[in-house]
């Protein structure tokens, strides 16, 4: 082999075992916390269980219309009637903050009180409350970025036997995330080491985004270099010698054996991973530009909301919140009660007419729509789309559109809202293999058998984890005779 090839080879096994030394414990974390995430998710509160515990609407205490709610409001604001305490108010959202209005008087509201909150959790948990503290910006189960419009928050720690806390918005007076105690422990040993979500680095999500997506690629620039040492050296020794497969003894036989072994699960999961924080970086993020957006409703909100009235909303009673969107120029009222949509007012803007909207009704107004804003195909392609709903949380009855451009692209749309939920491009259907088939294994052929899936994932998981294992013997073997180097010099 030419000196140049050797130092070469060198230089990569010294890259290697170094990164391996950094990465060592990081890797173990992963894999240890991977298997933990299959059975314990991090805590989350869907809309379905907000509704269903939140308390109905009482809407002939409604005296504000809804166009009056957004009377200062710009065109790009979205409105929500909803029930806090026993009262009706309107939430407004405009870039990307809320803010409330009575609903009866359309006064502006101040940040819920503390007697509201407990009052509200209450409701919510059907439980006594035993603690209530905040208002607090933050904590480890409402750092995420999607807390921000509504912070600060209630904690409210509930008297029931899942010692349940509710965390609710000072701004609006939702329930905004629910967590058990159960929840809470497994989580410190599953999703917070896994995504090193801890509260100090997840709070700022620049810095925390920075921080993991460079660590996700230095590990995965460590698992290739290990992997291409392994083959080298097995191809090398096979080369000089007919038997045997590792020129190496004892713990370091065990960790090329087990890299040999594991090499693809290990740079599918690290690379996969490293994906899961491209937020854009290298693939689309499926979201609808705001050009077409604006084409799709053909006019803002509060100019569609001029002719509804009160009473108008008292079709959708016995709803716990109700959503106003624009589609193709007509105003759409979505109520929400229980743990589904209950119904769609839609309403002309020129006319006032008003009448629920049937689920065929609602399809043809929003295919209409759509055609005023993207190139839509004439006829939905024959795709199976499993995939791409689950790795972008897209319901079932989400109705489905094919677009002629972007090529090969879909739009999906909430069917009871009108709203425009992913535009699935080539760029977004690539990252759904790439990041959420190969990190989750829910593929097609194996989604369907769930119980083979996590035994078969929890193989692979272990697999790994027994690589890293092997990497943090061998780095600390590494530490500790070069720390002797350093004393006996």
């Amino acid at each position: 082999m030419p000196h140049s090839s050797r130092r070469a080879w060198a230089r990569l096994a010294w890259l290697h075992r170094w990164l391996g030394v950094l990465l060592c414990l990081s890797f173990m974390v992963w894999f240890s916390s991977g298997m933990v995430m299959l059975f314990v998710p991090f805590p989350s509160l869907p809309d379905t269980a907000r509704w269903s515990h939140s308390e109905p609407l009482a809407l002939a205490q409604v005296r504000i219309a809804p166009a009056m709610a957004l009377a200062h409001s710009g065109g790009n604001a979205g409105l929500r009637l909803l029930s806090v305490a026993g009262q009706p108010r309107y939430v407004i959202a405009q870039d990307a903050q809320l803010r409330s209005l009575d609903a009866r008087t359309g006064a502006p509201l101040g940040l819920l009180s503390a007697a509201q909150a407990h009052l509200v959790a209450a409701r919510f948990g059907h439980a006594p409350v035993r603690r209530l503290t905040g208002p607090l910006e933050t904590d480890q189960w409402i750092v995420h970025q999607r807390f921000d419009p509504w912070r600060p928050f209630y904690r409210v720690d509930m008297d029931d036997p899942q010692d349940t806390t509710l965390y609710i918005s000072a701004r609006t007076g939702e329930v905004m995330q629910r967590t058990r105690a159960i929840e809470r422990r497994w989580n410190w040993l599953g999703s917070i080491p896994h995504w090193v979500y801890f509260t100090v680095l997840r709070h700022d999500f620049g810095a925390w985004d920075r921080s993991v997506w460079w660590l996700g690629l230095t590990a995965l620039v460590g698992a290739l270099t290990g992997t291409a040492l392994g083959l080298y050296r097995s191809w090398h020794y096979r080369h000089r010698n007919a038997d045997g497969w590792s020129p190496y003894r004892g713990m370091l036989k065990w960790h090329h054996g087990l890299g040999l072994a594991g090499a693809v699960i290990v740079l599918a999961w690290i690379f996969s991973g490293w994906l899961s924080m491209d937020h854009g970086r290298l693939f689309s993020r499926g979201q609808p530009s705001a050009q077409a957006l604006q084409r799709y409703a053909m006019t803002d909100l509060r100019t569609a909301l001029t002719k509804v009235t009160p009473a108008m909303l008292r079709a959708l009673d016995g709803s716990s919140e109700i959503d106003f969107q624009v589609v193709g120029g007509q105003a759409w009222a979505s109520g929400y009660g229980g743990s589904t949509a209950t119904a769609t007012l839609g309403i002309q803007a020129d006319t006032g007419d008003a009448r629920l909207l049937s689920s065929p009704e609602r399809a043809r107004a929003i295919r209409s729509a759509a055609q005023h804003a993207w190139s839509v195909a004439a006829t939905p392609r024959p795709r199976d789309d499993a995939l791409y709903r689950q790795a972008d949380a897209i319901t079932t009855d989400a109705l489905r559109i094919s677009l002629v451009a972007p090529q090969d692209a879909e739009l999906y749309i909430d069917t009871h809202s009108g709203h425009p939920l992913l535009l699935l491009d080539a760029s977004r259907q690539a990252y759904a293999w790439l990041y959420f088939a190969l990190h989750t294994t829910r593929v097609p052929g194996l989604v369907e058998y769930p119980r083979l899936r996590i035994a078969l994932q929890l193989l692979l998981l272990t697999t790994g984890w027994c690589l890293s294992l092997t990497g943090t013997i061998l780095a600390v073997k590494r530490l500790r005779a070069t720390a002797r180097r350093r004393r006996t010099r």
